[in-house]
């Protein structure tokens, strides 16, 4: 699903050879390097769901969370041990939703 203030709201959905949707033509996510973005190690069971609720206040910004640490399939499992660089409430603001 995509949400309507996504930066993909508009934008094409095409199958992939699973059957699995994906984003054509996604543009570069912005990434300027402020000093309260945050890192997060992902434990077992971390979701991007659960992750845009807790530092983003929003669980509907998963999607910001995937695109700024370019990941290609939401629905893939996290891996446990890998570190998440999680946009600043200034960097959702000022640069991604703007």
């Amino acid at each position: 699903m995509i949400y309507e203030d996504s930066r993909y709201a508009k934008m094409e959905v095409a199958l992939d050879a699973e059957g699995r949707p994906y984003i054509v033509g996604r543009r570069r996510m912005p990434k300027t390097d402020w000093p309260d973005n945050r890192a997060h190690t992902v434990k077992d069971g971390d979701t991007l769901w659960m992750l845009a609720w807790q530092y983003l206040g929003d669980a509907e910004y998963w999607w910001v969370i995937a695109d700024f640490n370019n990941i290609k399939d939401p629905w893939e499992p996290l891996e446990a041990g890998r570190i998440l660089i999680i946009p600043s409430e200034r960097t959702l603001r000022e640069e991604i939703l703007s």
